[in-house]
């Protein structure tokens, strides 16, 4: 793994929320990291974070990454239906939180 993959994973397990079972996490690194060939959908974008088997992909993208961690670790201790229903959590912006709750139609 990358230095920057690594802390990553040290940045969420400082966070409870994130860190309560390291089962439940995968972390999807950005396209042509992977030494497996195991790049998750969606990671052209930077990391991602699948939370549990039916839970959101948080994409985390490529900078700030404490930050983003940090937020999402925020977001899903908040428990809001909108943050638990969520299929996507997009981080990539400074100013806020994408949300996508249903399948992308078409």
């Amino acid at each position: 793994l990358s230095a920057e993959a690594i802390d990553l994973l040290v940045e969420i397990a400082r966070h409870p929320s994130l860190a309560a079972d390291p089962e439940a996490i995968t972390l999807y690194l950005p396209d042509g990291e992977s030494e497996g060939g195991d790049e998750g959908p969606g990671n052209e974008g930077g990391y991602v974070l699948q939370i549990g088997q039916e839970g959101p992909r948080a994409l985390l993208g490529r900078n700030l990454l404490s930050q983003r961690v940090a937020r999402l670790a925020a977001l899903l201790e908040s428990e809001e239906s909108e943050i638990t229903d969520s299929r996507w959590i997009d981080l990539r912006y400074a100013d806020r939180s994408v949300l996508r709750t249903e399948p992308v139609s078409g």
